[in-house]
């Protein structure tokens, strides 16, 4: 295998993660809550129905 069709094979790998991961990116936010006083901060995808559990968006 060439050095070029080497480049090539892993710039089509990147390309295609990215496009994979666009949906998190689109639809990730942040939450935040306390508990015992403790105020947390953490990440989820709430999809486009606003269902945060059972979501046919979900890959189940």
């Amino acid at each position: 295998m060439s050095r070029k069709l080497s480049l090539v094979i892993i710039s089509l790998i990147w390309t295609a993660s990215m496009i994979l991961a666009l949906p998190c990116l689109f639809y990730s936010t942040t939450i935040t809550g306390k508990y015992n006083g403790v105020t947390w901060t953490g990440c989820i995808l709430v999809w486009p129905d606003n269902k945060l559990v059972g979501s046919p968006y979900d890959l189940w």
